[in-house]
């Protein structure tokens, strides 16, 4: 059954991760959940190809050798604004102080390793673990789950792995994740997609926009409003299906990096 969400609460203002992430799936279910500090990741998989990033995130010509921490970086010429020394980008990037800013793939707040953000604010992704996938085209990390957990205990062990529930927002993603469950043996896995606030309207709850869908024939289909998590299916039925939130089913995390 949809539940209220409370008007602060509201889940497309920014992506989440980890507890952050995590205390607004407990608000969208109803559900009250503590929160604590968390990675600051967002996502976007939009225009990605399989070629590895460049070696900046910097659009355009300016930016001439920025160092770690330093004192911002005036560009000469051709970069993003129109005016000389102050512009846009003209804050010195500092990790650990919780603020995402060029070149940080992500801002925990500290200056810790093995949290899922680096003491450089890189994403962490340990592919010599198991069931740790990597896309290199995007820096997404992903960890299957082969232990099957409610949505909620799903979505607060990936919290904890300082990620959240896969967000699928491409077909690039969406074939990305196919190719994963397939090397998984085949198992099927939780999305951290929700109709709980409204009966009908689908989201990202971490926050990511909606808009790519991976639907089944006659999916979402939910007559008594009680099917309000998404899982999607394991190979030979690759396609989204809305499901009842305390089933039990294998799950994957994820670690994005990007920008607010």
């Amino acid at each position: 059954m949809a539940t209220s969400l409370p008007d602060n609460s509201a889940v497309t203002t920014g992506h989440r991760s980890g507890p952050d992430a995590l205390r607004a799936m407990a608000l969208l279910l109803g559900l009250g959940a503590a929160s604590s500090s968390a990675c600051l990741l967002t996502s976007d998989f939009d225009g990605l190809t399989d070629e590895p990033p460049s070696s900046s995130a910097s659009t355009g010509p300016s930016s001439s050798g920025s160092g770690a921490g330093g004192a911002a970086s005036s560009s000469s010429g051709g970069g993003a604004g129109d005016g000389g020394s102050g512009g846009a980008g003209g804050r010195a990037e500092t990790c650990g102080d919780r603020r995402l800013q060029r070149p940080e793939a992500c801002d925990d707040g500290n200056e810790v390793d093995g949290d899922g953000c680096s003491a450089s604010c890189a994403i962490e992704c340990d592919e010599g673990s198991p069931h740790t996938h990597l896309h290199r085209a995007s820096g997404h990390c992903y960890r299957f789950s082969p232990v099957e957990l409610s949505w909620m205990a799903a979505a607060s062990d990936c919290a904890t792995w300082n990620g959240h529930l896969v967000t699928v927002t491409s077909a690039i993603e969406e074939q990305f994740l196919q190719d994963l469950l397939t090397s998984e043996g085949g198992a099927g896995a939780w999305l951290g997609a929700t109709d709980a606030a409204t009966e009908g309207v689908f989201v990202w709850a971490n926050g990511e926009p909606w808009g790519f869908e991976s639907w089944a024939p006659n999916a979402p289909d939910d007559p008594n409003g009680n099917k309000d998590c998404v899982f999607h299916g394991p190979p030979g039925v690759f396609a989204w299906n809305d499901y009842g939130c305390a089933g039990l089913n294998t799950y994957v995390c994820e670690r994005s990096p990007g920008l607010d």
